[in-house]
């Protein structure tokens, strides 16, 4: 599967999944107070994937597939694959609202 957008994300983040803090059900992670911050953090990393100008920082073409996926999946195997990731990292995460989020997974 290839990227997806922050919207695609979070539509699937409200797929009837059980979670539950404290002994409380919460229903959707994306809407809950607790969890609504960091899921559109991480929704806007996904749409920078997305990002003409970003989009060879953010992605790579998967060997396998041929689909661009995140550079997170990117298996260094020389030193501009390390130099690759690093700009990744800079590029998302040197954003004041992504400290709370994870990198994009898809």
């Amino acid at each position: 599967m290839g990227i997806r957008t922050g919207a695609e994300l979070l539509q699937s983040l409200r797929d009837g999944r059980q979670l539950f803090i404290d002994g409380e059900r919460v229903a959707d992670v994306t809407a809950d107070t607790r969890f609504a911050a960091a899921a559109r953090s991480l929704a806007e990393l996904y749409d920078m994937q997305h990002d003409p100008a970003l989009i060879d920082r953010m992605t790579f073409r998967s060997p396998m597939s041929g689909d661009r996926v995140g550079i997170s999946f990117l298996e260094p195997r020389s030193i501009d694959d390390l130099i690759r990731r690093r700009e990744m990292v800079r590029s998302g995460w040197m954003r004041p609202a992504a400290c709370s989020a994870a990198a994009p997974i898809s």
